[in-house]
């Protein structure tokens, strides 16, 4: 299930709005979501383009599987409508004129949508079929257009700035929806952003995008510590990427998640006990305590030591907390906490100190 790219764009002729940016790629993309990431105008959507049909490459191949998209030397490239690829705009691009239903239905009107009714009833849309795309709002149009991409039944689906627009409510929800649906889909999907958090909560791997073009897909376990990601994204050392399994789930969504030793609370709509699950907790989202406080809407309170402190021009300072490991045999678990400097010198936090850390359950992003 290898999608294969191997192509230049754009490169005999002068860059112009009539001639976006030229790319340049030759990738392989698996099973799985690969998040092509790279800051705007930089060619994501002309990537996604050239992969859907929707723009022909300047020379190269594109295969799934080896059955052939488009191959220049052989003057083969098939329309749009025969590459079998899903394909959400980020405007979503949903006829106006038509229902929900009919536009789900649109890639194969003779077939009834009780066919289509598991994915519509997980995306919960059901109760939409009825209404007019201006009618519903901006998150259930999104959850539209991606169940009538999948109607489609593709074996590709490009999701191009689809999370891009909603408010953070919406996208969070959209997100569970995309990490259901990640389970069940047996096909690359490509997902073109530049939110660091989409790539996060949702990406097996990265691919970068920049002036040479685009790069080979890596782990995101990888792609964390490579140079060109960080300045992207302008990230420094001081991330928490963590890996952890779930031990316990409650009926409503708080999971625990054994970490080095270490329970965590974070709420996963979607995820089961015994799964392995990866989580990025944002350093300005862990305060520090010099005592367990009470009457708090925070679950996670741990005990920890302060192993270092670096402070920046910008007045932030970065703690370094240390977990004591259970176990001799355990790696002892760090974590970083970005504070502003009059709050290192309100606690006066000294290194090898014993605070407790706090974190909000939806804080451990998952």
């Amino acid at each position: 299930m290898s999608l294969s790219v191997n192509i230049r764009y754009g490169f005999l002729k002068a860059q112009s709005k009539a001639h976006p940016r030229p790319i340049k790629a030759k990738c392989e993309f698996d099973v799985g979501i690969t998040a092509i990431v790279g800051p705007s105008g930089s060619g994501k959507s002309t990537f996604a383009h050239l992969l859907a049909g929707l723009l022909t490459p300047t020379a190269g191949t594109i295969t799934y599987n080896d059955k052939a998209y488009f191959d220049h030397a052989k003057k083969i490239n098939r329309p749009p409508q025969t590459r079998a690829i899903g394909y959400v705009f980020q405007d979503n691009a949903l006829f106006p004129h038509l229902t929900v239903r009919e536009n789900i239905l649109f890639s194969d009107p003779a077939q009834t949508i009780n066919v289509f009714l598991p994915i519509i009833k997980a995306f919960e849309i059901d109760h939409l079929l009825d209404r007019f795309p201006q009618t519903i709002s901006g998150g259930e149009a999104k959850r539209t257009a991606i169940v009538r991409a999948l109607a489609a039944e593709p074996e590709i689906l490009i999701l191009d700035e689809a999370l891009t627009g909603l408010d953070k409510a919406k996208k969070n929800v959209l997100i569970d929806y995309l990490k259901l649906l990640k389970q069940h889909f047996d096909g690359p999907i490509l997902m073109m952003t530049h939110q660091i958090e989409d790539v996060f909560k949702l990406a097996d791997m990265v691919s970068i995008i920049d002036q040479d073009g685009i790069k080979p897909p890596q782990p995101i376990d990888h792609i964390i510590h490579d140079k060109d990601f960080k300045n992207h994204f302008q990230l420094n050392d001081n991330i928490n990427f963590l890996h952890g399994k779930i031990s316990e789930k409650s009926d409503d969504g708080i999971c625990h998640i054994s970490i080095a030793g270490h329970s965590f609370k974070s709420y996963q709509k979607n995820a089961e006990k015994g799964q392995t699950v990866r989580l990025y907790i944002e350093p300005k989202d862990i305060s520090i305590a010099l005592s367990p406080p009470t009457d708090t809407s925070i679950l996670n309170i741990v005990a920890a030591k302060v192993q270092s402190i670096s402070q920046n021009e910008s007045g932030i300072a970065y703690v370094t907390l240390s977990f004591e490991a259970d176990n001799e045999d355990t790696i002892p678990l760090t974590l970083n906490a970005a504070i502003t400097r009059q709050s290192l010198t309100h606690l006066n936090l000294q290194k090898g100190q014993d605070v407790f850390a706090l974190i909000k359950a939806l804080s451990v992003l998952g």
